[in-house]
């Protein structure tokens, strides 16, 4: 009689098929040849690289050769060694942090402002000009938002969260629905709304860097 050395790998609900969980090894099995043992190979174990602030976390992002990571309001750097370093903090009603880069710049949007980094250090954007947002993208140099409650979205300057023209805004105009959020996608700019998605192209034009795609909204 074979016995076989190797269970399987994960739980299940009848103890009589596997009660067993491997740890820190994945079983592979030759489903062409049944006689054969299947094999364990080694999968690294998980371990703490950094505890950062007080959490929860509500946003990561690298920029710099570091990562920058929202824990509650507190932003931190943590360097490749797991050093954190706190660069200032942002504020919000709900909890929700959006957040993007430029070669210069990480931006951090929340209900109640923007604030950009350098990697270092952290500014909240005072520009009367910015309208609010609860989402951000980035394309060809420009940081992307959507108006909230609006049909209207609208850019940053060019490699510059801080400053904003109230004219360098468009409008999605296939559907009547307010937009929710953009998400950029090779070169794609998606316009995500309550009922509808409308597509602009990157067309690097000066004044404003994309336009409506025909044929592509739904």
């Amino acid at each position: 009689m074979r016995i076989s050395l190797a269970g399987g790998q994960n739980k299940r609900f009848s103890v009589n098929q596997d009660a067993q969980t491997l740890v820190n090894l994945y079983l592979d099995v030759d489903n062409e040849e049944q006689e054969t043992s299947p094999a364990m190979y080694k999968v690294p174990g998980k371990s703490t690289f950094s505890a950062v602030g007080s959490g929860p976390i509500h946003a990561l992002i690298e920029f710099g050769g570091a990562v920058l990571a929202v824990s509650n309001d507190d932003v931190y750097r943590i360097d490749s060694n797991g050093n954190e370093t706190l660069i200032g903090s942002i504020s919000f009603l709900d909890p929700s942090v959006a957040c993007s880069k430029n070669r210069y710049q990480a931006i951090f949007v929340t209900d109640s402002g923007a604030w950009v980094s350098n990697g270092t250090s952290l500014t909240q954007v005072t520009d009367p000009d910015y309208p609010g947002s609860v989402s951000v993208d980035y394309l060809g140099g420009y940081f992307i938002f959507a108006i909230p409650d609006s049909q209207q979205f609208y850019i940053s300057a060019l490699d510059n969260g801080s400053s904003y023209d109230a004219l360098d805004y468009a409008q999605a105009e296939s559907n009547v629905d307010n937009i929710v959020t953009p998400i950029v996608d090779h070169e794609e700019v998606w316009l995500f709304g309550t009922d509808s998605t409308e597509v602009w192209l990157y067309l690097r034009r000066v004044r404003f860097p994309a336009g409506p795609q025909t044929g592509r909204d739904n």
